[in-house]
């Protein structure tokens, strides 16, 4: 993966069913996006054009149930809620391409407003006006 990576994190609602029964949790996508439109360099004003990339890992947030503790009648928790890695959900044939297309789309476009807020950013520090209407491959004007 390029060092100069867009990073970000997209959070969303899942519900999965097992047997008939419906859980739903919050999940995430932490990415890495090396985009195919020019943007500027994380903490620079350089910009760079380079091949595209993509690396995701999804978590899912796990609340464990309360337990009773034996002889006591106290109720606990076995572990404390957390994220938990749920990459290999994001795997094609397990995931549909649908879904997996709209999880792209989502990290692009999440990319694309990290860098106009760093465009912006950058014009602002120059004293310059921003201009915002770059425009990624495929955009209408």
């Amino acid at each position: 993966m390029d060092p100069f990576s867009i990073d970000g994190t997209i959070h969303f609602p899942i519900t999965v069913e097992l047997f008939g029964h419906h859980v739903q949790r919050q999940a995430r996508v932490k990415y890495k996006y090396v985009p195919a439109w020019p943007c500027l360099k994380p903490d620079s004003t350089e910009q760079i054009d380079a091949e595209e990339d993509l690396s995701m890992i999804m978590e899912v947030f796990i609340v464990p149930e309360q337990e009773i503790e034996p002889g006591s009648g106290d109720s606990v928790f076995p572990s404390e809620p957390q994220w938990v890695n749920f990459t290999d959900f994001l795997s094609l044939g397990f995931l549909e391409w649908r879904s997996r297309t709209a999880l792209e789309t989502a990290t692009e476009a999440d990319a694309w407003r990290q860098d106009q807020e760093r465009r912006a950013a950058v014009a602002e520090n120059e004293g310059k006006s921003t201009d915002n209407t770059q425009k990624r491959d495929g955009e209408d004007s």
